[in-house]
């Protein structure tokens, strides 16, 4: 009997004993595979330099993420220089649930021991210098959701093998040098989501399978060599937000099931060899953000239906096709569209006047067509180049239209001797009208003048005071002169705008003294009192200094000239609305390709720029109006934010009863607007469309 509390206790220690080197022994398994892991790499910098026997407790260290039983269940090591081939040891990591070693130098192959990580959810590796087949082992990772392996030099066929992965939502696999076709086993992944596969070297027809994805909402093919006609059965994914199919050698016509696709956002198919008729159905793409079917074949009539994509906002481009008939003025009901391309087409008739009407323009083009007619003040913004290879259009930017002259005249001489009678007396009495216009616009270009060397800071009050003509609001050492500004533009000519806006046009200006400094000229709207536009851009920039705000040099206000001008330093590198659509910028050079570093460098530039304005500034300012256009870029493409036109400054923030200047008044563009009123939280809304914009 005395034995058996004996035997208990060693029952008790025994257990004891297991639990404690179960415990132990994950943990030194572990450290001792990171350890061969990091001697397999070449880690630049700082990265790794935590790893080592020192520091024992491998959770703590850089990239390393553990879960209860301090087991390790994932590796974040992305942008950390390393280089080398990928440690085949991670396979034995079997609790790893995420791998990241994206935007790093690594090269070699895929090692295929990373399949045997069976609960793997994600595995990312894009941005390196990978090479060799992507392995079709990895197909035995059932877990795996998200497998990202873009931007390296893989070749080879798509395997087979990823059919199997029945768990799989996100495959990235884009910019490589992968052939073959799709494989319909990919059919078996209902949980697929994105597909992107662009800038590789996959041929075949598009797989009518794509349409059994209920699940599938961006589909991206483009720049690859897929030929034949589009499956009708595409058109049944109804979470589509996105299709990219453009640069193939996709050909057929467009069938009328693509209006079924009611969610879908962006739609590029330029760059094939599509024909036939545009369908009128794509009026039912309620939702269209983004509209690209240049490069094409298509021809009869723009449908009308066109007019129906109210939120069509970045372009609606139809060039390089074979349209005719004339353009329908629904097109003018696209109030937020920014590019408008119609050019080298077969189109005729008049432009459209409603297509003028549309403010949010910032790039509109119908050149080489067989369009007539005069084009009236409303086209008188847009330069010459818009419109040329119409030989019958006039007006706007072109010649003046010519009239027809009378073909007879059947007036006897009485009424000739009277009419050159009536005639003369008019000439005369035009004459004297003029003499007198002349002699009180002088005087009041005299007084022009006088007015030109100052402005005053109130209209009411009887000693007002007298300012310098270009107040500089961060230094009085250089000094502007209307004249100089005059010469340097040519008068605020043509040939000097680099771009225009709803607030006013801009001009560039290159000074005596060698400055090269950007012009806003602004019209002129109250008699004793600025434009509410004007006076907000000079009050918001002429109180906040950053250097990622445009800085504002000087302003003036002349009432005798007409309009006010607003003085910034010069933005060499044009707006990211420019870089974004490569547009030729002041040197009519097309903008380059962005690549991910420069857009992360001007992301970072905005979001400092705003931060100091929600957090640094006393009131705090909301611009109301961010969006690409606004974004301008310096010589470092380092972005700066401008145009506060609309700023407003909220009076007392902490006070939950207080609002803005009118927190419930619409302002902004189309597009950019949270819904909603405005509050501090609605206002970054327009940044993450900025970042959107740049991420695709």
């Amino acid at each position: 009997m005395e034995l058996l509390p004996l035997l208990q206790q060693f029952v008790l220690l025994f257990l004891l004993l297991c639990c404690s080197f179960s415990s132990v022994f994950p943990r030194s398994h572990e450290l001792g595979i990171l350890l061969e892991v990091k001697e397999s790499l070449i880690a630049g910098g700082e990265s790794l330099s935590d790893w080592n026997r020192s520091n024992p407790n491998f959770c703590k260290w850089s990239g390393v993420t553990c879960r209860s039983g301090r087991v390790v269940s994932g590796l974040n090591l992305s942008d950390s220089s390393l280089t080398g081939s990928i440690p085949p040891a991670l396979g034995r990591l079997q609790n790893l649930l995420h791998l990241d070693l994206s935007s790093n130098a690594l090269t070699g192959p895929i090692p295929t021991t990373l399949a045997n990580l069976s609960v793997l959810e994600s595995l990312l590796l894009f941005t390196n210098d990978l090479t060799g087949e992507v392995p079709p082992q990895l197909g035995n990772s059932r877990s795996l959701e998200r497998l990202r392996l873009g931007n390296n030099r893989f070749t080879g066929e798509l395997p087979r093998t990823l059919g199997k992965i029945r768990a799989l939502s996100l495959l990235d696999i884009s910019g490589n040098s992968l052939t073959g076709v799709l494989p319909a086993q990919l059919a078996l992944c209902k949980n697929l989501t994105h597909i992107d596969l662009n800038d590789n070297r996959l041929a075949g027809s598009i797989p009518a399978w794509l349409g059994t994805l209920p699940l599938l909402g961006e589909l991206k093919l483009s720049r690859n060599q897929f030929s034949g006609p589009l499956p009708p059965e595409l058109f049944k994914c109804s979470n589509l937000m996105l299709l990219y199919l453009d640069g193939n050698s996709l050909n057929g016509t467009l069938p009328s099931e693509i209006g079924n696709l009611e969610v879908l956002n962006f739609l590029r198919l330029d760059h094939n060899q599509f024909s036939g008729h545009i369908p009128p159905a794509l009026g039912n793409l309620s939702k269209q953000l983004e509209l690209r079917m240049s490069h094409n074949s298509f021809s009869g009539e723009i449908p009308a239906e066109l007019g129906r994509l109210q939120q069509l906002q970045i372009i609606l481009d139809l060039s390089y096709n074979n349209l005719t008939g004339s353009i329908p003025p629904s097109i003018g009901k696209l109030s937020t569209l920014e590019a408008l391309d119609l050019s080298h087409n077969q189109l005729q008739g008049r432009v459209p006047p409603q297509v003028g009407e549309i403010r949010s323009l910032g790039y509109f083009n119908v050149s080489f067509n067989r369009l007539e007619g005069d084009l009236g003040d409303r086209f008188q913004r847009w330069k010459a180049d818009s419109f040329l290879g119409n030989s019958k259009l006039c007006g706007g930017p072109l010649d003046q239209c010519r009239r027809s002259a009378n073909k007879h005249s059947s007036l006897s001489e009485a009424a000739i001797v009277v009419l050159s009678a009536i005639t003369t007396l008019a000439a005369l009495a035009l004459l004297g009208l003029g003499l007198t216009f002349f002699c009180k616009r002088r005087r009041e270009y005299l007084r022009a003048r006088s007015d030109v060397s100052c402005i005053y800071s109130s209209s009411k009050s009887s000693h007002a005071h007298r300012r310098p003509l270009f107040l500089n609001p961060g230094s009085m050492k250089r000094e502007f002169r209307w004249d100089d500004i005059m010469e340097a533009t040519n008068h605020l000519g043509d040939e000097f705008v680099i771009g225009s806006g709803g607030s006013g046009t801009i001009y560039r200006a290159e000074l005596r003294n060698g400055d090269t400094v950007a012009v806003k000229k602004v019209p002129w709207k109250d008699e004793l009192m600025f434009n509410k536009s004007f006076a907000r851009e000079v009050k918001t920039l002429g109180r906040i200094r950053h250097r990622h705000l445009v800085k504002l040099m000087g302003y003036c206000c002349n009432r005798g000239a007409g309009f006010n001008l607003l003085i910034y330093d010069y933005m060499e590198n044009g707006s990211l609305w420019d870089w974004l659509h490569r547009q030729p910028g002041v040197n009519n050079k097309r903008k380059q390709c962005l690549d991910w570093e420069v857009r992360m460098q001007i992301a970072l530039g905005l979001v400092r720029g705003v931060e100091y304005l929600h957090h640094d500034c006393v009131p705090i300012i909301l611009h109301r109006d961010i969006k690409s256009s606004n974004v301008l870029l310096d010589s470092d493409m380092e972005a700066h934010l401008g145009d506060f036109g609309l700023a407003k400054s909220v009076v007392e923030f902490y006070d939950t009863t207080s609002t803005t200047e009118s927190n419930s008044l619409f302002a902004g563009s189309y597009g950019y607007i949270a819904p909603g009123s405005l509050t501090l939280l609605s206002s970054l809304f327009p940044n993450f469309w900025v970042f959107f914009q740049l991420s695709v």
